[in-house]
């Protein structure tokens, strides 16, 4: 049996334990999935003879337009998927950021399909070579591809979003409408900064050391959150241009109190924030979509606190402060289209 038999041998069994196959749903009922990225989903449908909710997990195939996700039933019409979808298309859909999201399911045509498995096959060649092992042995005998295994399109119902996060009007107010799974990522960025921002900090008393993991947890929530789309989407609506745009940047006064309790000194503080609230304005100067120039900002922001004499800011500032404030901007400058 040559090497890439074998390969699909073992494909064919992990594909066919349950077990296996199922690993990844608990991470979705987390509301963990984008750690998976958007090439996964997770399918909620419906048990066709049991009338319960059933959910499986496939790989994204395709993405013919916006608002469709293309899956394959590997092992053809018999799969329970696939059945129970046929007997009832509504179903949810989970991938990346999008979050429960209604949708509704129809196999598309032969020709379409064969269209959706050469460019597979072109775009993941490798993938193909197991993947063409493991559908063709459960073809029927002497049948087209293309004809036996059902390739599905999942239509996401327009005008509906992600099953919004249970959060409380000033949290809705400063996050936007976002999802669980995106309301689960905010919370572990500012769980993250907040333990590294405690246990990075200098030689401090207990309240100092909370006051500064509190500050991370502000500014780790908001690195994160400022990159999700629900939230960028909700910033750039209220995007009323200079000055009131740089209202938000300049409240974030976290760097003078970081250096009041780190002991780097206030006026490296207000340095800090006062290249912060220049570089916000700065960006909305840019063309839209040019979130890189806030990374570079960031990255020049980092390089001259190392190089200006006096006590540095603890290490995980410049870059979490920035990656909030200046990338943010830039990122929700580009969903403004400014």
């Amino acid at each position: 049996m040559s090497r890439r038999s074998r390969i699909g041998a073992l494909l064919d069994r992990v594909l066919t334990t349950r077990r296996l196959v199922r690993a990844p749903v608990p991470l979705y009922r987390a509301h963990l999935g984008w750690l998976l990225g958007a090439r996964v989903l997770l399918l909620e449908h419906t048990g066709r003879v049991s009338g319960r909710p059933r959910t499986v997990v496939l790989e994204v195939v395709d993405r013919p337009a916006p608002g469709v996700l293309r899956v394959v039933s590997g092992f053809g019409t018999g799969a329970q998927w696939y059945r129970n979808l046929t007997a009832d298309p509504d179903c949810r859909v989970s991938t990346g950021w999008t979050d429960r999201r209604p949708a509704r399911a129809h196999r598309v045509d032969p020709a379409t399909a064969a269209e959706t498995f050469d460019r597979y096959r072109q775009e993941h060649p490798r993938a193909w070579s197991v993947l063409s092992e493991v559908l063709g042995a459960h073809l029927p005998e002497g049948a087209a591809l293309e004809e036996a295994v059902p390739v599905v399109d999942l239509v996401l119902t327009p005008g509906t979003r992600s099953e919004p996060a249970p959060l409380g009007a000033p949290a809705r107010a400063l996050l936007g409408p976002v999802s669980r799974s995106e309301a689960t990522a905010v919370l572990l960025g500012a769980a993250a900064l907040a333990v590294v921002a405690g246990a990075s900090a200098p030689p401090v008393g207990p309240l100092r050391r909370a006051a500064l993991g509190l500050l991370g947890a502000d500014i780790g929530g908001g690195a994160v959150a400022f990159h999700l789309p629900s939230t960028r989407a909700a910033y750039a609506e209220r995007s009323r241009g200079l000055p009131r745009d740089l209202v938000f940047p300049a409240l974030h006064v976290h760097p003078v109190a970081i250096a009041a309790l780190s002991g780097a000194g206030i006026r490296r503080g207000l340095l800090h924030h006062a290249a912060i609230v220049t570089t916000a304005a700065a960006l909305h100067a840019v063309p839209a979509g040019a979130a890189r120039y806030g990374w570079a900002a960031s990255g020049i922001a980092v390089a001259l606190d190392r190089l200006l004499p006096g006590d540095c800011l603890p290490g995980w500032v410049a870059p979490a402060l920035w990656t909030k404030l200046v990338a943010g901007e830039a990122a929700v400058s580009a969903s403004a289209g400014r």
